[in-house]
This record gives structure tokens, sequence and C-alpha cells, in this order.
């Protein structure tokens, strides 16, 4: 029946029908495209204001109960970030659970509970089975009314939001995209991501959270958007017990629609920071969701960035090699959007790359498109649609947020009419319309050794650090010199005293920039500046002492038995294919460590398993050139900013 199932949504997405016969396909498990499947969705508004949306899906046995709140960027004031620490301590304890008893209750009932952040709304939401549903229900009621906020909780819940702003700086495109929107949106609220900024978290008291809290979650300001085999008397019945007893909010959090759009401008603005690779992304101002170019920007978005047939991918990285990621957004947004299209390249091919990315922009403003390539484009969106509908949360989430955002619940059903029927003469109309006064956030490496301003000549001895035996002109040559960029910091321990304070050396008193590069030892893939990558040096740390007979391989003051993440190279030893950065793979390396001990013989063949302590930052293993990027839903991408954007 699943293959059936997937010919029949094949067949449907290839030829672009979508006619009744091909949507309502019906199928005994809990994946259904689109909203047709079971009962038509149906709306109803109580008494004390919420929004209830129900629909039926009798084939599936999964119920999924969607709470969004409209409270967007402006509903936060100054108190930026207010929302992200209020959605996460809600599940922190509440006046009848402590946030243990609330988590072993959901996980012995089978229930998954979360909560999420956008620009436009905070979201929680349950799923569970049909039998657990009105306990989700409960469960869900309790958070929402009665959260404690302890001051113990607010204080944590604080310091993992700087730390997650300061994860955002150390990735590459997140960081690139927070400054576009600095750019783009100057004083609007849309300038400031969901987490805020560092100085706005300090100011957040836990008598603003309660306030905020007290004020903007009631039922007036709320939708439940429920997905499953549910009786729907009974559902309303169980919400009206649950959420009845609610009042009306007497105060209507502010609107980002009541500010007034930034103004179109050229500008453009350019950082370097510590990275190897170049970030760039161009874009310009965009309607909201409500707007008749809403589709036709959809469509130019499918034209320019979505997949390899895309023209950004396959006019700039298959055919002129200038990106390692290119591609292109335009987020579906309750106040004034943005589209935008991003590259990352490395620095010698920044410019070109630039103009490559405005060459297309041109392009799409001059000539008409074919009406096979629209065609396809069409498909592929149709296709993707259909997709994200598969289970009741996709379903449910969808029917919540369409309503939130003003076009109604039923744009579910008509938002494929609508990028069915854009044309070619639209294409052209909207892109003169939008595409002009472009915006460029450009982040780009720092100049190796050139923090003085001196270019890459530590010395300024007129020999480049690279080509010069003595970096920092003290006499000693650097493969012997122990703080060889002369910045009073030892390179790494003695098992005595560097510093010579009297006492044992402590982690953060052996220098972290061992050739003065500002590039962290765990970030410089050439740590010791002497022209040869990591992986092919057989002293990394540059202490003289070859790196099989280094009782500190990296330099970092943890013996190698201690250490784990021996080579520096921001891969823990246990999940690091040549754990002792000899150059050979662990599979090919008869001595995986490099402890001398053969691995057959060796009790930890990979060293000690390595902690968030062994990564600077707690960043990802594969974000050492700070590009990681990957797709996920509501909760980790789109809400919290950990990845590049994918948006619906």
């Amino acid at each position: 029946m699943e293959k059936n199932r997937f010919v029949s949504i094949l067949l449907c997405t290839l030829l672009l029908t979508l006619t009744p016969s091909c949507v309502k396909q019906k199928t005994a498990t809990e994946k259904q495209p689109l909203g047709k499947v079971g009962t038509t969705p149906e709306k109803i508004v109580s008494e004390n204001g919420l929004t209830l949306i129900l629909k039926q899906n009798p084939g599936s046995n999964i119920v999924v109960v969607d709470i969004f709140l409209g409270l967007d960027a402006a509903s936060e004031g100054e108190k930026r970030g207010i929302r992200n620490l209020v959605q996460n301590l809600l599940l922190k304890g509440t006046k009848t659970r402590s946030a243990e008893e609330l988590a072993f209750e959901a996980e012995s009932e089978g229930i998954i509970l979360d909560v999420g952040v956008s620009d436009d709304y905070v979201e929680i939401y349950a799923k569970s089975t049909k039998e657990k549903f009105v306990k989700s229900l409960e469960l869900l009621a309790d958070i929402i009314k009665n959260p404690v906020f302890s001051f113990e909780e607010v204080e944590k819940e604080k310091d993992l939001a700087k730390q997650a702003i300061k994860r955002q700086e150390d990735n590459l495109f997140r960081s690139t995209y927070g400054l576009f929107r600095e750019t783009l949106y100057q004083q609007h609220p849309y300038a400031v991501g969901p987490l805020g900024t560092l100085e706005t978290i300090d100011s957040i008291t836990r008598e603003d959270i309660v306030e905020f809290h007290r004020k903007y979650y009631t039922p007036n300001n709320m939708i439940i958007s429920i997905v499953g085999n549910i009786d729907k008397d009974k559902t309303v019945e169980t919400i009206k017990k649950m959420f009845g007893d609610m009042e009306k909010g007497k105060t209507t959090p502010k609107n980002v629609k009541t500010f007034d759009n930034p103004k179109t401008e050229m500008r453009r603005t350019v950082r370097e920071k510590d990275f190897e690779q170049t970030m760039i992304i161009i874009g310009f101002l965009g309607p909201p969701i409500t707007s008749r170019d809403y589709p036709v920007l959809k469509v130019i978005n499918g034209i320019l960035g979505q997949g390899m047939s895309a023209r950004l991918f396959t006019e700039l990285r298959d055919k002129k090699g200038l990106a390692y990621v290119v591609s292109s957004f335009y987020p579906s947004r309750k106040g004034p959007s943005h589209f935008v299209a991003y590259i990352g390249t490395s620095p010698e091919k920044m410019e070109e790359a630039e103009q490559g990315i405005l060459a297309e922009f041109e392009k799409i403003k001059k000539e008409k498109i074919g009406e096979e390539e629209l065609r396809r484009i069409k498909t592929k969106i149709a296709g993707d649609f259909i997709i994200d509908h598969e289970d009741n949360k996709s379903q449910a989430w969808f029917l919540g947020w369409y309503e939130l955002l003003g076009v109604g619940y039923q744009y579910d059903e008509k938002y494929l009419e609508e990028i069915r029927a854009v044309t070619a003469e639209d294409i052209l109309r909207v892109a003169n319309k939008y595409f002009k006064d472009e915006n460029i956030a450009i982040i780009a490496p720092r100049r190796k050794n050139d923090w003085d301003g001196h270019g890459n000549d530590n010395d300024e001895d007129g020999s480049p650090d690279l080509e010069d035996p003595d970096d920092d002109r003290d006499g000693v040559p650097d493969d012997k010199d122990r703080d060889q960029d002369g910045d009073g910091w030892p390179q790494g321990p003695d098992g005595v005293d560097n510093d010579g304070d009297g006492e044992t050396d402590e982690p953060d008193e052996v220098d972290q920039d061992i050739d003065g590069d500002h590039i962290h030892n765990e970030d410089d893939l050439d740590m010791d500046n002497d022209g040869k990558d990591n992986s092919v040096d057989d002293d990394i740390d540059n202490d003289g002492i070859p790196n099989e007979e280094d009782d500190d391989m990296d330099g970092d003051g943890k013996p190698n038995d201690q250490d784990g993440n021996m080579d520096g190279d921001l891969m823990p030893n246990q999940e690091d294919d040549d754990v002792d950065g000899d150059g050979q793979r662990n599979e090919d390396d008869p001595d995986d460590d490099g402890d001398g001990t053969p691995d057959e013989e060796d009790p930890t063949p990979r060293g000690v398993p390595g902690g968030e302590d062994d990564i600077p930052g707690g960043k990802k293993r594969s974000d050492r050139r700070g590009d990681y990027r990957g797709k996920g839903g509501v909760f980790d991408c789109r809400a919290r900013g950990d990845c590049a954007p994918y948006y619906p």
C-alpha cells in the first residue's frame, strides 16, 4: 500500500495535476499528503477568544497538538530574547510538577513535548498516541498556565541563551545572516533574531519574564491546531475543560505590522572575522505572506536557488567553481520579508562570486523564463509541499501557522493553486519590482598575521613569517622557541611552571595561539605557521618534539592520554578518522593514537573520549571551517537558527 501511495504522489507531482483524485489517497499510516486526507479542517473560536483548528485523520493513531501564540519580534520591546527564555522555561517546572516530574511523566506516557520560537510566533506542541491524547493536553495546559519561573532556572536559561548567541557568531553562515538582517532591517524588530543579544539577555530579570507571560500567554492570543484520530465533540469539550478557565488578555502585544517598513536603499557591510572562508549574502526587502506577489517570489526562489539544477548552483558552482555552498531563500513572514541569495567561497574569489550573484538577479529581471524551466520549478515546489505534509505534525503546524500569519488555515489548500497560476510575465514584473537597492553582508577571513597592521610579518624584519626562521626576532629559532610569536605565553607546558608564577601550570596559562595568527590552535589548519597542514606536519605544535614522541601533541596543556582531542582538529578522538593527526587514516594506522602501543594491544586505541571542553565553544564537529549547515525541523533550524535556513 505504501508503494502504491508513493507512485500516486509521484505521478501527481510529475504531472502537476493535483486533482482531488490524486490528493485523496488514503492509507492506514500516519503519513498523508496535504490536508485533504480524513476530514476538512474546522475552525472554532471559544468564548474567551481561543482559536481551535481541528482536523480528523482516522487513518492515524498519532495525535499532534500544536499551540501557537501570536508573539512576534515586536512584542519583546527592548527585552530582545525574552520570548526564547519564556518558552524554554515552560518546560522547567510548574506549580504542580517539577522539571524532572514533567519530563518523567511525558516520557513514561510516550508523549513528546517541545517548544520553539520564530520571528513571528512562539510554539508549544505535544505528540502522542490516540490513547494518551488527553494526557498530552493536560501537560500542555499545565506548562502554559502554571509555570514557576524559578530564579535558579531563569539564570541557567540566560547562561544557555548567551552560549547559543556566541555559537551563532562562531558559525560563518549564521554570523553573516545576522549581519545581513542588521544591515537590511536597521531599527525594525526583525533586525535581531529570536535569541536576542548578549546585552539584552543580561538586562532581562525574572520579574520581566513573569510579567511577559502574565500579559501575553492568554487565550485570545492563542491558536490550538490538532490533527489525528480524534473525536471532534469530545476534543472540544476537553479543550474547554483544560483551557476554558483562562481569562482574556487585556493587553494586546505589539505587532511587526505596526512598524514602518525599513527604508529601501543600497547598503553594504563587510566584516573580517576568524574564518577561513568567505560568506556573501545579497538580498532585498520583500513582501509579507499576505501579498499577491508572495507565490511569485516563491517560484523565483525555486528558479534561483532550490536544488542542484537551480540557476545559482548551476552557474556559480558547477560552471565557474566559485562556491562550496550557494542557494537562495524567501522566508514567509507576517511583516516585511526578505529575498536573499548566499554563497560560501574562498577569499580570493569573493569579488567574482559577488558579481556572479548580482548577474543572476539581473538576468531574471531581463530575460523571460522558458516554459519548460517554469514547469519544472512548479513541479518541484509541488513535490516539496506534498512531502512537507506527510505526517500529522506537519499538517498541524501548517494549519496553525497559516492562521497565525493572517492568510487563514484554508491557505494550506490554496497555496499550490496560486503557484500553478504564476506566469513568466508575473516573474518579470515581480523581479523588477523588488530586486533593486540590494543589501549586501559579507564576512571574510582576517588577513593572517596582520593583526597589528604590519602584514604577514610579525617582527617587521621584511621576511614573511612563513619564510622567517625567527618570527618574533628574539634570537631563538622558531623550532626551538617556546614562545614563537613573542606574546609572552608559552606554547605548551614543560610540566612544571612555564609562566614563572611559582605554581604548576593551568590549561589557560598555555598559549592557545602558537603562531600568533589570531586563529585558535584548535581552529588553525597550520597551527605553527610553518607552511605545512597539521595533517602532514611531523611537529604540529612546533615544540621541537616530533608528534610520535610528544606527550602533548597539540600543545593544549593536556597530556595525550588525558586529551579527548589529541591533534586539536575539532574532531573528538572517538569520531576522528585520524586520531593522532599523522596523515594516516585509522584503518591504515597500526597505532591510531600514536602512543607507541599497537592498536590490538592498546585498551584505548583511540585515546580517551572527548567532551565539550575539548572543542572550544562547543562547536559542531563538522564546523571546523565555520560552514556547518543542515536541514532540520521547526524546532532546530527554523526556530533556533542553528543551521542554514529551511523555510516553507
